[in-house]
Order: C-alpha cells, then sequence, then structure tokens
C-alpha cells in the first residue's frame, strides 16, 4: 500500500499540471508556484510520518498500518475541497500518513510471512 500511495499521491499532481490554474482560479503564470508548493509538502510531511512511526508501532504495527491508512483517507478528502490551503493540507496529511506506512509495512510483512518467503516479499 506504501508504494502504491507514493506512486499515486506524489505523482498525480504532475499528470494534472495543466488543470491546476483552472481549478483554483488562478492565473496560468503562477503555476510554477503553486505545483511547486504541492509537490514540497508531500515529502517534507512523508519524513515526519517516518520519524514519527515508532510511536505508532508501540501499539501494534497492525493498528499503526489501519490509523495510517484511515490518516491518508482522511487527506484525500481534503483534497477534494476546492481551495488551495486545503489542498495543500490534504497533501500534507497524505504525506504523513505514507511515511507511517512506509516505515511499518516492510516490518510487518517480514513479521507475518513464512520464513521461506521473507526474501522474495521483501524486495
Amino acid at each position: 500500500m506504501g508504494n502504491f500511495e507514493l506512486g499515486y499521491a506524489n505523482n498525480i499532481i504532475n499528470v494534472l499540471w495543466d488543470f491546476t490554474p483552472c481549478i483554483f482560479g488562478f492565473l496560468p503564470t503562477r503555476r510554477r508556484w503553486i505545483n511547486t508548493g504541492a509537490n514540497i509538502i508531500f515529502p517534507l510531511s512523508a519524513c515526519i510520518g517516518g520519524g514519527i512511526a515508532w510511536v505508532f508501532a508501540r501499539y501494534g504495527k497492525r493498528k499503526a498500518l489501519i490509523l495510517s491508512a484511515s490518516i491518508s483517507i482522511l487527506g484525500g478528502s481534503i483534497k477534494m475541497i476546492r481551495a488551495y490551503p486545503a489542498y495543500l493540507l490534504g497533501r500534507g496529511i497524505m504525506g504523513l500518513a505514507f511515511g507511517i506506512t512506509n516505515s511499518i509495512s516492510p516490518m510487518f510483512v517480514s513479521e507475518i510471512s513464512p520464513p521461506k518467503m521473507r526474501g522474495i516479499l521483501m524486495c
């Protein structure tokens, strides 16, 4: 799930590059700054999420992954609001969830997989 979240949430903005000014009502000349803000907030908040993942992992990795998925759904829901600050907030929340998921999911997969399959599943 973590890799899907990274691939989709981080790169979908590049597909929508030309439509961003129309969606938020900005002039096309400000497009660079609009997309820079949206592109930079996801990895920054993912770093924070990766740093605080150990707090959630103390309560169990499965619960932490469920919580991370819930946070991601919340971020995606906020992104649907048609306002640029809400979009940035939603991307930040989704980045936080990605950082948590990306930190915890490899440990979880290695714990639940059979010993013969661990190396293959971890690749």
